[in-house]
């Protein structure tokens, strides 16, 4: 098979090259030898019919011998041999005494067998024709039981100068035309070699440099042509590439270090909480104490109400601790079998805070026995994800968010609806890039829904954004029926 814009290119050129040449030169071959041949058997024939006349006029007035009258004719240069035969193949007169008594077929192949009209026969320089000698009226009186044919007159006839010249002219020209098709051949490669085929090889490599990571390369053209427009265009993009690289490595490591700020923002929040979680178990129980005397002692009585809002609002604060714990703390990946109901639910009390904060209106619709297959850590970030993106899209009074659980026949789908400012929709195929946000350098750092799209791809799942602006934004996470 070939592979190779060169090795295409040579093929076409020879089989191109060689059917313009050799037809055209097939051709004209063809019709110039039919008219030599032509014009030979022309002059043959009528040599023939002369030497016929001769022949009867010398048969019939006696006036002269025959074969005094054929020496005559092979006087002419052109004329090699004359000989005439009767009907059983025995030459009686010829040029070549030699050849007197003879059979013809001893004498000459070509004119062995016996001829009943005009053939002609090329053969090394030599055209060999003959006639039948008709046995007509002036004839009968001596030949009156001869038949029709008293016998043959056959001539060999040499080639004119013209005639060798086309026959040397006929090699000359084929080897003309091998000689031009090899130079048109040769030449074309070479025009392609030089003007497209080392182009190409350069660009080439150009471009082999480039995947390696080298933005150094440059390509430069003697010539204003395709190729000249094309390089040019190549040493733009390459600038584009090494400014838009430069650019992406100072936006990440910028980003980078915004998160690892955030990795230690997250590792303090968890010390935090462990250290809040000391002083609120210590307030629980002297609390708790306080209530159990105050059921007995009457002088503490009125403070029971109290005492149980003090309770309550420990064990907020123990639940918020935990969660904050709980979501900081990394764990081992592990697929089971999730309710996505309960991790909806558990997702909700992390994100309560923003919640009440925002006094956003939470509706919930979910489908009975959903579940999937997945990582319950992994899942929790998507949706925590998700979440925080739908609060900080809300205003702060009349914000609504809804989470909706669907069961189909092959599919579990979890949609998140807000009715904040939405998406735009030349920003919608952008979120899912890593560091890309509309949240502004103050807010985000831009790897939330790349870190929940790769989440996603490794549970099987699919990602269906649904905003327009002003209206608000629908993320739906669509699970195969059977898990990942």
């Amino acid at each position: 098979m070939i592979r190779t814009v060169k090795a295409r290119f040579i093929l076409t050129t020879i089989i191109f090259t060689t059917v313009a040449v050799a037809f055209p030169s097939f051709f004209l071959l063809v019709q110039l030898r039919h008219n030599f041949t032509e014009r030979s058997e022309a002059m043959l024939q009528t040599t023939l019919s002369l030497i016929d006349m001769q022949l009867e006029n010398a048969m019939i007035t006696r006036e002269k011998d025959i074969n005094d009258l054929l020496n005559e004719f092979s006087r002419n240069e052109a004329i090699k041999s004359i000989r005439v035969y009767d009907r059983d193949g025995i030459v009686h007169y010829s040029t070549d005494y030699r050849e007197l008594g003879k059979n013809i077929a001893l004498v000459s192949s070509l004119s062995a067998e016996k001829r009943d009209g005009f053939e002609v026969f090329d053969n090394k320089k030599i055209f060999s024709a003959g006639i039948p000698l008709l046995n007509k009226p002036v004839c009968a009186n001596c030949h009156i039981n001869d038949g029709n044919t008293l016998g043959y007159v056959d001539v060999d006839v040499r080639f004119t100068k013209a005639e060798e010249y086309f026959y040397t002219g006929v090699r000359h020209t084929v080897l003309m035309a091998l000689a031009f098709s090899i130079f048109l051949i040769v030449g074309l490669i070479f025009i392609f070699q030089k003007y497209i085929n080392d182009p190409l090889k350069r660009i080439r490599e150009s471009f082999q440099k480039v995947e390696e990571g080298d933005l150094n390369v440059s390509l430069e053209s003697r010539y204003d042509d395709e190729f000249g427009v094309l390089m040019a265009r190549f040493n733009q993009m390459v600038r584009r590439l090494k400014q838009t690289r430069e650019e992406l490595d100072k936006i990440h490591f910028e980003q980078l270090q915004r998160a690892d700020k955030l990795v230690t923002l997250g590792e303090l929040a968890a010390e935090i909480a462990h250290e809040i979680n000391n002083p609120a178990g210590i307030i629980m129980t002297h609390a708790d104490y306080i209530r159990l005397d105050a059921r007995e002692n009457k002088a503490l009585k009125k403070y029971e109400d109290d005492l149980e809002i003090i309770i309550d609002q420990v064990n907020k604060i123990s639940f918020i601790t935990s969660n904050i714990l709980r979501y900081s703390k990394k764990r081992p990946k592990s697929m089971e079998e999730i309710d996505l109901s309960a991790l909806l639910e558990h997702c909700l009390t992390i994100v309560q805070p923003m919640i009440h904060k925002k006094r956003v209106r939470v509706e919930t619709r979910f489908a009975d026995n959903a579940r999937v297959w997945g990582d319950a850590g992994q899942l929790d970030q998507v949706f925590i994800n998700l979440l925080n993106n739908a609060l900080d899209a809300l205003p702060n009074e009349g914000g609504q968010l809804t989470l909706r659980i669907q069961k189909r026949e092959t599919q579990v789908c979890v949609t998140i609806r807000d009715n904040g400012h939405g998406i735009p929709e030349k920003d919608i195929d952008q979120i899912f890039l890593p560091f890309y946000s509309t949240k502004g350098e103050a807010k985000g750092t831009g790897l939330g829904l790349y870190i929940v799209k790769n989440i996603c791809q490794n549970h099987n799942a699919r990602i269906k954004v649904d905003s327009r602006p002003g209206e608000g934004a629908s993320i739906t996470i669509i699970f195969p029926g059977e898990g990942a």
